[in-house]
C-alpha cells in the first residue's frame, strides 16, 4: 500500500482493520451529510499503515459526535426516539389523529430530543416535529414525525435561524 509516496508492507490484520475503519468512517461521514451536506471532518495526516487506521477511527469519531450535535439541536432524530409517524408532507395541517397518535407516543416514550415526558405546554400536548426539518430537507426526503417538547421546539428553530442558510 502506498502512503505518503512509500510503499507499505500491510499484514491481513492490518488490511482488515483499514477495510473496516474506512467503512465505519464513510458510513458516519455519509449520516452527517444527510443533514449537513457541506460538513467536512479534520483533515487527518499519517505517515504509517497504523495512523492511517488511527486517522480512520478518529475521523469516525468526530463523524459520530457532529451527529450527536446534530441530534441535541434537534436537527436529526433525536437520542430519546422509540417511536414515530410518517408525515404527510412538509405542511402543518395535522388531523386530529396525527396530533392524538404524537401524545400518546409523547405520553409513552418522552420529547425524542431530550427524552422529557412534560411538553411544556400547559395542556401537555407534544409539538409534532418533522424529521428531517423541512427547513433543512434539501434533498426532499420522506419526513416522519416525532414528538417534541416546546423547549426543544424552540432551540431546534433557533439552531436553524442561527445555523442553516438555503
Amino acid at each position: 500500500m502506498m502512503i505518503s509516496g512509500r510503499m507499505q508492507r500491510v499484514s491481513p490484520g492490518e488490511e482488515t482493520a483499514i477495510a473496516t475503519t474506512h467503512s465505519q468512517m464513510l458510513g458516519a461521514i455519509a449520516k452527517v451529510r444527510e443533514i449537513e451536506p457541506n460538513w467536512r471532518p479534520t483533515p487527518q495526516l499519517y505517515v504509517s499503515v497504523r495512523e492511517l487506521i488511527r486517522a480512520n477511527k478518529a475521523t469516525y469519531k468526530e463523524a459520530l459526535r457532529r451527529y450527536g450535535e446534530l441530534q441535541d439541536a434537534g436537527i436529526a432524530p433525536g437520542r430519546f426516539c422509540v417511536e414515530w409517524q410518517p408525515a404527510r408532507g412538509p405542511e402543518r395541517n395535522w388531523t386530529a389523529a396525527e396530533i392524538r397518535e404524537n401524545n400518546r407516543i409523547g405520553a409513552k416514550f418522552g420529547c425524542h430530543t431530550c427524552g422529557t415526558k412534560e411538553s411544556g405546554l400547559p395542556d401537555n400536548r407534544f409539538v409534532l416535529d418533522h424529521q428531517p426539518p423541512t427547513a433543512t430537507n434539501h434533498l426532499s426526503r420522506p419526513q416522519s414525525l416525532f414528538p417534541q417538547c416546546v423547549i426543544c421546539s424552540r432551540k431546534q428553530g433557533g439552531w436553524i435561524t442561527n445555523h442553516w442558510s438555503r
